[in-house]
C-alpha cells in the first residue's frame, strides 16, 4: 500500500548526497535533519512560563529561567527563531533557550503576527509590545540595571538587528538603549535589496519598489550610532541568504565604532550559522567566548 514511500526516500537520499551547497534546493533537503538535531539534543531543567503581550493568538513569548539554586545573571536574552518570518514556534525551539539557561541567562522566545496576512509593519509593532512586556517582566522580576542582549537567527536575526537600531520604543518607556549589551546574529538578512524576489519576501516586506520594503530593510539603519558588540556567523555557502549580500553591511560595521566580531563559516550553509546549540567546536567557543566578554553580572 505504501510503496512509494521507499522510492520517495531513494530520490531524497540521492538529492542530498549530490545537490551542491549554495543553492536554496540544498537547503529544503538539510531541514529534516536540523529538525532531528533539536529533537535529539537535550534539554537541561529550566523554568518556562508563557506572557501573552496581546490578544491575537501569536502575541506571547516563553520565559525561559535558571532554577531557584542556580546562579542567575543580569541579563535577559530576547532571541528570535528563523523560518521566514511565518515557520515554527517558540516552543519548537527549547533547546536554544536551553543553552543559554544552563550558563545562567533568562531567556525570551517571542512569537508574533504572521505573513502573508500581516507584514513588516504590524510585525514591527508587536515586537515593540513584546519588548515593553518583557521590561514590565524584569521589573516585577526585581531585577535592578538589568540589561537585554539579543539575538536571532536567519529571519530572527533581521527582527533582532531592527530591534537595535530602533530606540523609540525604550525612550518611550524611560529606557535608554544603553540597555542592549549586545547582537548576535546568525546567517542573518541584512540587506534585503540584495535578496533574491521571493514570494517569501514580498509577503514580508511588500513590493521591491515600495516604502515598506526599505522601511523594512536593516541596511537604511547601519549608519546610525550603535556601539555595542556584535557577533555575526554566516556561512559562506548559504543558499537562503546569500553571503555576499551580507558585505556591505559588514563593511558598514567594520568602518564605525563597533566592535564586531565576523566569523564567515567555511564551507557552511545556511543552518551552519546556529550549529553551536549542538556541536562544541569553533561556533561554540566564540560564542561563549564573547558572551564571558561581555561582562554580565549576576543578579
Amino acid at each position: 500500500m505504501y510503496w512509494w514511500i521507499p522510492i520517495l526516500m531513494v530520490i531524497y537520499l540521492t538529492l542530498y548526497l549530490v545537490v551542491p551547497k549554495g543553492i536554496l534546493l540544498h537547503e529544503v533537503l538539510q531541514i529534516p535533519f536540523y529538525w532531528m538535531r533539536h529533537i535529539m539534543t537535550p534539554k537541561g531543567p529550566m523554568k518556562e512560563r508563557r506572557v501573552n503581550y496581546g490578544e491575537h493568538r501569536h502575541q506571547y513569548y516563553l520565559f525561559f529561567e535558571p532554577r531557584e539554586t542556580e546562579e542567575t545573571k543580569n541579563t535577559i536574552i530576547i532571541y528570535f527563531h528563523g523560518g521566514c518570518w511565518r515557520f515554527g514556534r517558540p516552543w519548537n525551539f527549547r533547546v536554544n533557550a536551553s543553552f543559554f539557561v544552563k550558563r545562567g541567562y533568562r531567556v525570551v522566545l517571542p512569537s508574533h503576527r504572521r505573513p502573508p496576512r500581516f507584514k513588516y509593519d504590524q510585525i514591527k509593532t508587536d515586537i515593540d509590545n513584546m519588548l515593553i512586556s518583557v521590561c514590565q517582566l524584569a521589573q516585577e522580576e526585581k531585577m535592578d540595571n538589568f540589561n537585554i542582549l539579543l539575538g536571532g537567527m536567519s529571519s530572527g536575526g533581521h527582527l533582532a538587528t531592527m530591534m537595535l537600531y530602533d530606540h523609540q520604543v525604550l525612550r518611550s518607556i524611560g529606557l535608554s538603549e544603553k540597555v542592549y549589551s549586545g547582537l548576535f546574529i546568525c546567517a542573518t538578512p541584512l540587506n534585503l535589496n540584495l535578496l533574491r524576489d521571493h514570494f517569501v519576501l514580498r509577503d514580508f516586506a511588500g513590493p521591491r519598489a515600495g516604502e515598506l520594503f526599505q522601511i523594512a530593510n536593516p541596511m537604511n539603519y547601519v549608519t546610525q550610532k550603535v556601539k555595542v558588540p556584535i557577533l555575526c556567523f554566516h556561512g559562506k555557502k548559504d543558499g537562503m541568504v546569500p553571503f555576499e549580500s551580507i558585505l556591505p553591511f559588514i563593511k558598514e560595521l567594520e568602518g564605525s565604532e563597533v566592535e564586531l566580531t565576523f566569523h564567515p563559516i567555511e564551507d557552511g550553509n545556511h543552518m551552519s550559522a546556529t550549529q553551536w546549540v549542538y556541536y562544541g567546536g569553533e561556533e561554540r567557543k566564540l560564542l561563549d567566548d564573547w558572551l564571558k566578554n561581555l561582562g554580565n553580572p549576576l543578579s
